[in-house]
């Protein structure tokens, strides 16, 4: 929107540019007399494949990616920046989020699909073949209405204890063009009768330990650390920093922490460490 309050007629030049990721590239003249508003619109597509964005509280460094504008009026030149934060166009998960599963057990479990791109999607989903790993097929066919989500059944028996990832990746058609989107790591926990498995995920800064009876979730986020009860399917304990009542600072709540894992047979040990 650009509004003239000179009292004499202005012409201004309009050029918009998208960053990487970002398809625009717009330009436009007006002319607006004293007094005059005029509105220039134009439309702008983020790629299929785009990567996740994650500018939380945690990530104020980082920048969104830009739509720059450049503005010319008379002799005078300003540049004007648009952050955007988008989402993945099929954003990929797995349902129960932590499937609890025993070493040689066959479980189904679902491959969730949302799609985000505001239109109908259509294409198929492929499972990388893993050590370990033993799933009933590697590549799926799919169909999202706009804003809706897909569950694919799934057969799935871990061979081995432990952590056992399972990497998935979704290709579809997008005006004319196939994309095909970075694998998702979903992981299974495979826990031996009376022993413990653990995971660290890095790209959700999260870790997951299980037993028999527990499971225990780590974030970075706030230093959370959350014992759910696997049976009972409730929460047995919350752990994190505090200083009150009644004092509750906020920014306690906003603070990050490391991460780490460590764990031979029989045991593991999680460490969190505030930055």
């Amino acid at each position: 929107r650009v509004t003239n309050k000179g009292g004499e007629p202005v012409e201004i030049s309009v050029l918009a540019k998208g960053e990487t990721g970002i398809d625009m590239d717009h330009q436009t003249s007006l002319t607006l007399g004293a007094g005059e508003t005029q509105v220039a619109e134009a439309r702008f597509v983020c790629a299929a494949d785009a990567p996740r964005l994650k500018l939380d509280k945690h990530n104020r460094d980082k920048a969104a990616p830009k739509i720059r504008t450049t503005l010319a009026v008379g002799d005078s030149i300003v540049d004007l920046g648009t952050g955007l934060h988008y989402r993945p166009a099929v954003d990929i998960g797995i349902e129960p989020e932590f499937p609890a599963l025993l070493p040689g057990e066959c479980r189904t479990v679902y491959l969730t699909l949302r799609n985000r791109a505001g239109r109908l999607l259509s294409g198929n989903v492929s499972i990388e073949p893993q050590e370990g790993l033993k799933t009933d097929w590697l590549r799926r066919d799919f169909e999202v209405e706009a804003g809706q989500l897909a569950g694919l059944p799934l057969e799935v028996t871990c061979e081995r204890s432990g952590a056992v990832p399972l990497w998935v990746r979704a290709t579809f058609e997008d005006d004319g063009r196939q994309v095909v989107t970075e694998p998702k790591r979903l992981v299974l926990l495979a826990t031996p009768v009376g022993g413990v498995a653990a995971d660290l995920n890095e790209t959700e800064e999260m870790i997951v330990v299980e037993n028999d009876f527990l499971r225990l979730v780590c974030r970075a986020d706030g230093g959370k650390c959350l014992v759910r009860n696997k049976a009972l399917k409730r929460g047995e304990m919350l752990v994190r920093e505090e200083l009150g009542p009644p004092f509750a600072p906020r920014d306690l709540g906003e603070k990050t922490y490391d991460l780490a894992l460590e764990q031979e047979h029989g045991w593991v040990r999680v460490t969190l460490t505030a930055k």
